[in-house]
């Protein structure tokens, strides 16, 4: 048996719905200290993962640990109905094939969630990025809609002291540059100068999680890196990696 609740309502909706931008199917795994999701989108362009420790729930009872395959089309439909107010639970009984979710704010709402077979093929990414710059959500999710202006692509540069944006398109470029030092950038590591590019309409999907978080760590590095952005909050983090594109 599975039932575990939060009353975080803004974070965990956000969740679910930035996971369901990209993925179609997730795992999702509860053990008796955690609960972690994780899934691609169809073409393994695109990787989520999410860790939420025990303590991010006000409620945590996992019997045995237990993996779910979840059809997030059908539990986006759910995650939009969550109301600030609400309280979300999630239980699962060993004998269903669903995972219930119910929604709580006075008036108790119940929703089923397909499940489907899981998916273990995933690739597991432990790399060493030569570039990491945490900086402030709201400024580098300006910088990316500023760059989707003229481009559908983005060109990470990064050196010693600043980290440089920019898109070319058919109607002209726009450049981003961000210097260290000032107050948006909370911290930056640089091993070497790394130079690579990754789609934007991607970006823009993995940025709609920024109100889980004020600031975002970026890491990536030459052209066969594939881009990290981490959203770390009280009790847990989710991570999107994106594969590089050809220049």
């Amino acid at each position: 048996m599975i039932e575990v609740s939060v009353s975080d309502s803004r974070k965990i909706k956000c969740i679910l719905e930035s996971i369901a931008e990209i993925v179609d199917e997730a795992t999702f795994m509860f053990d008796h200290n955690s609960f972690k999701i994780n899934g691609s989108d169809p073409s393994i362009i695109s990787k989520v993962e999410v860790y939420l420790n025990k303590e991010f729930f006000n409620k945590y009872h996992v019997d045995e640990p237990r993996e779910l395959g979840v059809d997030m089309t059908s539990l986006d439909k759910i995650a939009k109905r969550i109301l600030l107010n609400d309280n979300v639970t999630m239980r699962s009984k060993s004998s269903d094939n669903m995972l219930e979710m119910v929604l709580d704010g006075g008036i108790e709402r119940k929703f089923d969630a397909s499940l489907v077979e899981l998916n273990n093929n995933l690739p597991r990414i432990t790399l060493d990025f030569p570039v990491m710059m945490e900086i402030d959500t709201e400024t580098f999710r300006n910088s990316i809609k500023d760059l989707a202006v003229v481009g559908g692509s983005v060109i990470f540069d990064a050196s010693q002291d600043r980290m440089i944006l920019s898109s070319i398109g058919e109607t002209g470029n726009a450049v981003v540059t961000i210097k260290n030092g000032i107050d948006i950038v909370k911290e930056i590591s640089v091993t070497k100068s790394c130079s690579a590019r990754y789609n934007i309409s991607y970006l823009m999907s993995f940025l709609k999680a920024g109100q889980i978080s004020d600031t975002i760590r970026i890491y990536f590095g030459d052209k066969d890196f594939p881009l990290k952005l981490e959203f770390l909050f009280e009790h847990g983090n989710m991570v999107f990696y994106l594969a590089p594109m050809e220049y």
